[in-house]
């Protein structure tokens, strides 16, 4: 790893929405409308993830990551509907489609379980039934846990 934050960018097919995604970093992605604004909000959310880090023992690796201003954009890949809709990664990149080595592998399935252990202890603090939104629209903790549990299985099946 390097002091540069390695940035992916996805692009909707209408050009309404751009997510980025850090492929060093699982689960460090951001949505915008523009790739300036993305690149912007992803950097704004780097100090959200550094607890990620932390439980994965990189933080000191993911702190020369967030510390610099330098992030290298190493792809534009297109999207599809939903990264126009919703902001957030629907597509593989070319970096998604390369083989990885045991030990790369071993580093991504680290933070992978150091996110789902983050996002296990937020589940336990939380109350059941959460603050709505100003027009009342939201969901409580457990419907929210539900969807994500759903996707990861929905996006599982496509592994195999």
């Amino acid at each position: 790893m390097t002091d540069t934050l390695r940035v992916m960018l996805e692009i909707g097919p209408k050009g309404k929405r751009v997510a980025a995604v850090a492929p060093d970093w699982p689960g460090l992605e951001r949505g915008a409308k523009t790739e300036e604004a993305v690149l912007e909000r992803l950097r704004s959310y780097l100090p959200r993830y550094a607890p990620v880090a932390k439980r994965a023992g990189m933080d000191a690796e993911f702190a020369a990551s967030a510390a610099t201003t330098t992030v290298d954009v190493v792809e534009h890949y297109p999207g599809t509907g939903s990264t126009d809709f919703w902001g957030i990664s629907f597509a593989f990149s070319s970096i998604d489609r390369q083989d990885v080595s045991s030990e790369a592998l071993e580093r991504e399935l680290t933070l992978m379980r150091a996110c789902w252990a983050f996002f296990d202890d937020v589940r336990s603090r939380v109350s059941a039934e959460m603050q709505k939104g100003p027009r009342g629209g939201g969901r409580d903790r457990d419907h929210i846990v539900a969807h994500t549990f759903g996707t990861e299985r929905g996006w599982a099946k496509g592994l195999g």
